[in-house]
């Protein structure tokens, strides 16, 4: 099959393009955006000659002009990378980043809440805020401690106001939880590598919850979070076990959730 009999016409030489499909199996090596962007021209410049050879009279020769000179650099174009680049038929196009490394994340948002084991698990600002009282507790930035939890503010919150003479802020010093633990906060000591990966000024302890225990009142807060932004039902129900169910209703009391 071939497109072009005579190249000397107008007609022709728009289309001598590499839509033929030798030229199209060396084309596909290249990288999609220049291929997609080559066919797009032609298939465009295609349709409008097909339109245009069954109605000769309706071409202005000006715009004829501007048809072959548009297309002489595609096909150029598309000639150069055929025969510039080697063909690979191994070559894979690279995967996209993944979205952690296109979405900011803030490190301040995140929180430390701890099982009574010392199992330490880092959960989002807003997913907490789900319980009114741990919500007062992060406004007003005092501690509270009762028989099922103890919310501690390590220290307070950086001030803007408090800066040295070039202007910048004051560095806020972080002690370690086993200083923490001696100073007679009671605080367990963590059990992951996690410094550095959510704000260690805040610490949530729950007395009475282990491990598994404590994933299922944050699976409880982060289907609640969830529910108050898309309000659709969660896909997965949550289940508690009938043997914890006072303990888990007991916090949730605590929690006034």
């Amino acid at each position: 099959m071939c497109l072009h009999d005579d190249p000397n016409d107008p007609y022709e030489r728009c289309l001598m393009l590499p839509l033929l499909s030798d030229h199209l199996s060396v084309c596909l090596h290249v990288e999609h955006y220049s291929f997609s962007l080559l066919v797009l021209h032609y298939a465009l410049f295609f349709h409008v000659l097909c339109i245009l050879r069954a109605f000769p009279s309706a071409l202005p020769p000006s715009l004829l002009f501007h048809l072959v000179q548009t297309c002489d650099p595609l096909r150029k174009t598309a000639y150069k990378m055929t025969s510039t680049v080697p063909f690979n038929p191994m070559r894979k196009t690279p995967p996209p980043p993944p979205h952690i490394d296109t979405v900011g994340v803030n490190p301040l948002d995140y929180i430390s809440v701890c099982s009574k084991e010392g199992h330490e698990c880092i959960v989002h600002r807003n997913c907490l805020r789900e319980s009114p009282l741990i919500r007062r507790t992060f406004e007003k930035g005092v501690d509270v401690s009762n028989d099922f939890i103890d919310i501690l503010f390590s220290f307070p919150f950086p001030d803007d106001s408090a800066a040295d003479e070039s202007g910048l802020p004051l560095p806020i010093k972080v002690a370690s939880p086993v200083q923490i633990q001696k100073e007679g906060k009671g605080i367990p000591a963590m059990t992951g590598g996690m410094e550095g990966n959510h704000d260690h000024r805040v610490r949530i302890v729950f007395h009475t919850l282990s491990a598994s225990l404590l994933e299922i009142v944050l699976a409880y807060l982060y289907q609640k979070c969830l529910f108050e932004q898309t309000h659709l039902p969660p896909k997965d129900e949550l289940e508690i076990p009938t043997s914890y169910a006072c303990e888990i209703l007991k916090v949730a009391t605590a929690l006034e959730c």
